[in-house]
């Protein structure tokens, strides 16, 4: 009986050896550096580098490290309370531990604020609420409240926005059009099934039906026995452009067929010819095409995600240029009537993202403005409107565009970037 309870245990730790050994270990997704200093020239770590996984949140960082050196810890919800036996209110009424993010100090416990790569954490015995340790003379604080109040906004209208998708699109009995396939692909959501391919022969389209199959997590090269690739692919003329009807013969067109292309891993056409024309189509301003409008130019931007080459760069900047003299004071940008419009906000955003371009960073910063807060200022329970000169007001275009838009502003990356492919030869 001893021997036959004792090979029962040797199975059941042998299964569990087995099944340990075959869980895999979290996926690092970079890395972040954390000090901890205390009183009395108390230093427990000094820019210790710690690998993250998805959803580290600062308290779960101070734990791996804090585990490493192995001292004391205690926290409570998230807020430390003693480090290496140094406890809150060791050194007055006001003292404790503190935290800051990249040199600034949130007012969130380290347990509800998430992490990313390349960020610096640094804890602080502070003698008192306001003592930043030396780490910043600026009153921080505020800052990142206001961060993080723009954060929730945008996750609360992300998460309204997407409830009522539903009842918005009826056209081609409710079939999704490509933007919201590729926002809901971002937005990690269940797959689309019942999405919008669009049948007039054009190189536009092909390229849009390409990026909408491969946001659906579908084969473009074989969907519905179609190869919508090759279609595109083979639309390319000598001079490197993608025409198969005349309204091709535009920079938007040669963007959107490099940018599938591109992303699809199609690597059996001319690339140099089509980037050579679509450089070809900025003006000297910065501009791009015979329209000269903002749009344009953000939409070329996708044709140059990859920028490998000198010129492409050049061309980027001298876009980007033309972009930032469009700005205006609202944050936003102006259609075609000169007027602030949602549509071309979304298109910029859009192009940004997919050059690698934070639309938040200073540079596109007017006043107290940003894009952010421009294109917020478009949302309305749970929908996006935009209304005319003329005082119409149209909603099922505005919330399509800025659906996808909002959605990139959201996740932090380009809906287009993610959807790279490797590379395929005919």
């Amino acid at each position: 009986m001893k021997k036959y309870i004792l090979l029962m245990v040797f199975v059941i730790l042998a299964s569990m050896m087995l099944f340990t050994g075959c869980q895999k270990s979290p996926e690092s997704v970079g890395e972040v550096t954390i000090s901890i200093i205390g009183y009395d020239e108390n230093i427990v770590a000094d820019k210790e580098v710690v690998t993250i996984e998805e959803n580290d949140t600062v308290l779960d960082i101070t734990e791996k490290i804090i585990a490493k050196k192995e001292v004391s810890f205690e926290q409570k919800s998230g807020f430390i309370v003693s480090i290496d036996g140094q406890k809150q209110f060791d050194k007055g009424p006001e003292s404790g531990w503190r935290y800051a993010l990249n040199n600034q100090f949130p007012s969130l416990g380290a347990g509800s604020v998430s992490v990313k790569d390349g960020d610096e954490i640094i804890w602080i015995f502070a003698l008192t609420i306001d003592d930043d340790g030396g780490i910043t003379t600026e009153d921080a604080e505020q800052e990142v409240k206001e961060k993080l109040n723009g954060e929730v906004q945008l996750e609360s209208a992300v998460n309204e926005t997407t409830k009522t998708i539903e009842g918005l699109f009826e056209r081609e009995n409710g079939l999704r059009p490509f933007r919201v396939v590729l926002a809901h692909n971002l937005l990690g959501l269940e797959k689309e099934e019942n999405f919008e391919i669009i049948q007039e022969e054009s190189s536009l389209n092909y390229a849009i039906n390409i990026l909408t199959i491969l946001a659906a997590d579908l084969d473009p090269y074989s969907y519905n026995e179609t190869n919508y690739v090759k279609l595109l692919a083979d639309s390319q003329k000598e001079n490197g452009k993608f025409v198969i009807i005349d309204w091709d013969d535009y920079p938007s067109t040669q963007a959107y067929a490099m940018a599938a292309l591109e992303l699809a891993g199609y690597e059996d056409y001319n690339k140099s010819s089509a980037e050579n024309a679509l450089i070809g189509m900025i003006n000297e301003d910065g501009s791009v095409g015979s329209y000269m409008d903002v749009d344009t130019a953000a939409m070329a931007l996708l044709g140059f995600m990859d920028k490998e080459s000198e010129q492409a760069n050049e061309a980027v900047n001298k876009i980007l240029s033309f972009i930032k003299s469009k700005q205006l004071e609202t944050g936003g940008f102006p259609g075609f009537d000169g007027s602030e419009n949602i549509y071309t906000l979304a298109a910029v955003i859009n192009g940004l993202m997919a050059v690698d371009i934070n639309p938040n960073g200073q540079e596109f910063v007017k006043g107290e403005n940003t894009i952010s807060s421009a294109l917020m200022s478009f949302y309305k329970d749970g929908r996006f409107e935009h209304e005319d000169p003329s005082g119409v007001t149209e909603v099922e275009w505005a919330t399509e565009q800025a659906y996808l838009a909002l959605a990139e502003l959201y996740k932090g990356e380009s809906s287009f970037r993610i959807l790279k492919q490797e590379g395929i030869n005919s």
